[in-house]
């Protein structure tokens, strides 16, 4: 049996916990474009039924919403501009979806752990990434200020946009699923 089958059934059964997120960066708050549900219905919709031929990889993608995270990123930028990332987002073949599984391979820890360790160095960066912040704005004067601050909020959106892109669609878990306080435990 391959590596990947292996870890695949060691998985069965674990109970893991996902902790909320969104504390990270407590004071962010999405902003998406205006015209999301525009362009999931007239743009990213249609298209993933005309490329996508397999029922149930399209139902998967439809479901995964990519337009949600890209309306967070393009959120000031055109309705085209929205599209074109949104479908981009969509057919990006072969991405690694997750930390969790490649730390339980090279650290041989259940999933729990695992995302104990994930969740630790996500923590870990969040703190790097305000110390950067603070150093960027004291340094920063005139012009160069706006510049880092437009910097700034772009790399927090890229983060926490990913984050409830991944709260907020159906790729990893249905609506709801999360906790008053965005915990989410789950059985894999």
């Amino acid at each position: 049996m391959e590596r990947r089958q292996e870890l695949c059934q060691s998985l069965k059964g674990q109970r893991a916990v996902l902790p909320n997120l969104y504390s990270l960066f407590p004071d962010w708050t999405p902003q998406l474009h205006p015209e999301y549900a525009r362009a999931r219905e007239e743009s990213t919709d249609p298209w993933i039924k005309r490329v996508v031929e397999n029922p149930d990889i399209r139902r998967k993608l439809q479901e995964a919403d990519c337009t949600t995270f890209a309306a967070i990123m393009c959120a000031k930028s055109s309705f085209g501009r929205l599209c074109t990332v949104a479908k981009w987002f969509t057919w990006k073949v072969g991405q690694v979806e997750s930390l969790v599984p490649i730390i339980m391979l090279n650290e041989s820890l259940r999933a729990s752990q695992a995302m104990k360790v994930a969740f630790m160095l996500a923590q870990e960066s969040a703190r790097g990434f305000y110390e950067v912040v603070h150093n960027m704005r004291q340094t920063a004067k005139g012009r160069h200020r706006a510049v880092a601050d437009i910097f700034i909020e772009g790399c927090r959106n890229i983060v926490m946009g990913l984050t409830h892109w991944s709260y907020t669609g159906e790729r990893y878990f249905t609506a709801g699923e999360a906790d008053d306080d965005n915990t989410i435990h789950f059985e894999l």
